[in-house]
């Protein structure tokens, strides 16, 4: 992880960002932005991918996720990203679609190779 943030950040490939309460973490979501041909839907195929979004247990309820979604989403947008996609848990869900996220019944597959290093 740590050759892929050295890279990603400086290269603007990745955006974080994080909610204190004082010293203390309270919450963090990242968002990749992937780049891939373009569509009707998205003509310049690049999307924010929203990942590791986390709120600290004492914190929840306060509005912490919503708020760093919403930072993730502008940040993209004035970098002209305008599609997001993400993965959700059971969880967090409820501020997804409050925030206008809808669920996309496209199964997905997944193959994972044998890495030997």
């Amino acid at each position: 992880m740590r050759a892929y943030f050295k890279k990603a950040i400086p290269d603007e490939n990745y955006i974080c960002w994080l909610a204190k309460d004082g010293e203390y973490l309270a919450g963090a979501g990242g968002l990749v932005i992937r780049q891939q041909p373009g569509s009707f839907k998205n003509p310049t195929g690049i999307t924010g991918y929203i990942m590791s979004m986390y709120t600290f247990p004492g914190y929840r309820g306060q509005g912490i996720a919503g708020t760093i979604l919403n930072k993730l989403i502008a940040t993209a947008k004035d970098m002209g990203i305008h599609s997001f996609e993400l993965h959700a848990t059971q969880e967090g869900e409820p501020v997804y679609i409050k925030n206008g996220f809808l669920l996309h019944n496209e199964p997905t597959y997944r193959k994972h190779e044998t890495l030997i290093i």
